[in-house]
This record gives structure tokens, sequence and C-alpha cells, in this order.
């Protein structure tokens, strides 16, 4: 037989990007940069107060942005960060 005790505090929830960001209705909008560097800083102390850190967070915390720009660096499809800067949505 195995008693358990709920914890005291209850886990934090994940950040989400703004809506404002992820919602477009009949066309993409045009969204603002400081919404994404906010949403960074949020995640950032997301991870940061995590007592299990994420694996792409092992050496260092990271924001939201910099987590995708290492996942399309590392992609199966080695043209996909070229395409998607000449389409204009991962300009570096």
């Amino acid at each position: 037989m195995v008693y358990a005790f709920p914890a005291e505090e209850k886990a934090q929830l994940k950040p989400r990007l703004p809506k404002e960001v992820v919602m477009h209705h009949n066309k993409y909008e045009e969204f603002s940069l400081e919404d994404i560097e906010d949403y960074d800083q949020e995640m950032k102390k997301y991870y940061e107060n995590r007592p299990i850190r994420a694996p792409f967070t092992a050496k260092k915390v990271k924001g939201w942005s910099d987590h995708i720009d290492d996942h399309l660096e590392r992609s199966i499809q080695p043209n996909i960060l070229s395409y998607l800067n000449k389409q204009g949505y991962a300009v570096k």
C-alpha cells in the first residue's frame, strides 16, 4: 500500500505566447517583436524556477526564440532556415 500527499504548492503553468501573436483572422497579422522578447524573458524565468531542467536548457537557460533558432539550425531539412529567411519569417 502507498500513501501520497498532494504537493503543498501547485506547479507553475507554462507561459504561452500571447494570443495576438498566434491568432490570425483571414491573413497573417503583423506582430510586435516586443511581445516575443517579453515571452522570451517569461520563458527564461519559468525554466530558471523549475526544479528539473528541460533537455534543451541543460547547459544554459534559454528563451523561446533561442530554442526555436537552435532547432532550426539542427533541423533534418538543412535548407529550411534559408527558405524561412526568404519568406521573411526567420530573418537573421
